[in-house]
């Protein structure tokens, strides 16, 4: 007896389902013929369901795929990761640190004492940075560690948190701010992306306000990273928390179709505001190598003193999510 299948196609699996076949489909309720003459409130009379071992039979497989679909629903939550501190408002120790990022293979300016908790006025707590008067670079003037991603290297992610630049604060020359890296090494401070190793990508702050996208990667132009400037009209404001949202995917090994695009918000209820979508990046030459790493970089550079500020002024960095792409 010829038997049908039905098809259903799970993540990367294909499953196959016995239809259910006419002898099982016969026990099953359905209109019955009224005779002549009948009343036609008796020309429907209910049917009881026969339950043959057929029919047990496709009940248990129906059950198995909405078992996979709650899971399948819940893994897709799981995957998106939020990231907060876990101590008390105040400064952030070595060990509380090492509680909120574990895995780092170094951190510049915590024990130096530049990273703080702090609750927000939404009751949410928030790490701060102070960027130290007179000083530049993560280990004197700001902070900087890469933290490895625990879902492993990715293609594609997308990375977001809310950043307020505290009033005052001194945007001078320019600073770099949280991005993503991948590879065996951090390509950053003006060493070679030959493709192999490793690329990063950060954002910064530029005079008066002014942002970019700052990137290590195989075909930059110069020795120090490329610079994709956001739109004029854009400015980052001290005193007002905006949502940044950066979303990058690697490229095929050949080829230049990997993308960056980045987003910002004032708030839940505005729109968000296109800053950058570039879909022609190689971020690396070499299989294996995928987005991989947090890179929080807090810092004025720059590479001389001229890029420093005047007064010690801070920024806070809260509600970081991390979401794998599809």
């Amino acid at each position: 007896m010829r038997q049908t299948l039905w098809v259903v196609h799970f993540r990367n699996a294909v499953v196959l389902i016995p239809a259910m076949n006419q002898s099982a489909q016969a026990h099953l309720p359905g209109p019955k013929a009224s005779g002549r003459g009948a009343s036609p409130h008796a020309a429907h009379p209910p049917r009881r369901l026969a339950w043959t071992p057929a029919c047990f039979h496709h009940l248990s497989w129906l059950i198995w795929l909405g078992l996979l679909l709650v899971i399948e629903l819940g893994s897709l939550k799981a995957q998106v990761l939020a990231l907060s501190p876990k101590g008390q408002p105040g400064p952030c120790s070595v060990a509380q640190w090492k509680q909120d990022w574990p895995g780092c293979e170094f951190e510049d300016g915590v024990r130096e004492g530049h990273l703080q908790i702090q609750r927000l006025p939404s009751g949410e707590l928030a790490w701060r940075v102070l960027c130290q008067a007179g000083r530049i670079g993560p280990e004197q003037g700001g902070s900087g560690w890469r933290w490895p991603l625990p879902m492993g290297g990715v293609l594609g992610l997308r990375l977001s948190y809310d950043l307020r630049f505290e009033e005052g604060f001194e945007f001078v020359k320019g600073g770099k701010l949280p991005g993503l890296c991948g590879g065996p090494k951090t390509i950053t401070g003006g060493e070679h992306c030959s493709g192999l190793e490793g690329w990063s990508m950060r954002l910064m702050w530029r005079r008066d306000g002014r942002a970019q996208a700052y990137v290590y990667h195989p075909r930059m132009p110069k020795k120090y990273g490329e610079e994709f400037d956001f739109p004029s009209d854009f400015r980052f404001i001290p005193g007002q928390t905006q949502r940044i949202e950066i979303e990058l995917r690697i490229n095929s090994i050949g080829s230049a179709d990997g993308s960056l695009r980045v987003r910002a918000r004032q708030s839940e209820q505005a729109p968000w505001k296109l800053l950058l979508h570039h879909q022609a990046m190689e971020w690396t030459r070499r299989e294996g190598i995928a987005i991989d790493s947090l890179l929080w970089n807090i810092f004025h550079g720059g590479n001389d003193s001229s890029w420093a500020p005047q007064q010690t002024c801070a920024l806070t960095i809260s509600a970081l999510q991390l979401e794998p792409l599809h």
